[in-house]
């Protein structure tokens, strides 16, 4: 079990466990657009019931130590923007995150990435910081890069997406050392 917060900040961000009443910016955001969900390990959500099937799965991984979802929140304005995850492996975390195709490329999920890793840094239960990546997905190998992660390897044919027409694809595993 990971004892990472329920919220935390960052200079624009308020980061906050996801609740029950987000599914409608989730639905709206993110998790209903095939765009955004592209490259994510979850099926597009068809409608607002599975992304309240999606928030009652998480809570329940919450409650296990398993998996850390979190809203990725506007400071200036509580609008829900994006989620940002860590799951846990007995002390190997993978994170994991997806933005609202509006809000990109304003350095918001480098910012929410780097504060997570702070926070799974300073843990002495964790040991690996971790994040895969389809190959073609360049916005996330750069949050990746800039903070700090060093890729590892291309793992070839070694993830099927389901929101690509199910195409088994290379991946780059990505690696962040902690000193």
């Amino acid at each position: 079990m990971l004892n990472l917060p329920e919220n935390f900040e960052t200079e624009r961000l308020v980061i906050r466990r996801l609740r029950w009443e987000d599914a409608p910016a989730i639905y709206d955001g993110y998790a209903s657009i095939h765009e955004s969900t592209r490259f994510v390990s979850w099926p597009t959500h068809q409608s607002i019931e599975d992304t309240y099937s999606f928030l009652s799965i998480k809570e329940d991984d919450w409650k296990h130590g398993k998996d850390y979802a979190y809203g990725i929140t506007l400071k200036t304005t509580g609008k829900l923007i994006g989620g940002l995850g860590a799951i846990n492996e007995q002390g190997k975390v993978a994170i994991g995150y997806i933005l609202n195709k509006n809000f990109e490329g304003e350095g918001y999920t480098t910012e929410a990435v780097a504060k997570l890793v702070k926070l799974l840094n300073e843990m002495t239960n964790v040991w690996r910081i971790w994040a895969l990546c389809d190959v073609d997905n360049i916005g996330s190998h750069r949050v990746l890069e800039k903070n700090g992660f060093k890729k590892e390897g291309v793992l070839q044919r070694w993830f099927r997406f389901v929101n690509q027409n199910n195409a088994i694809k290379d991946c780059i595993f990505y690696l962040y050392l902690k000193p």
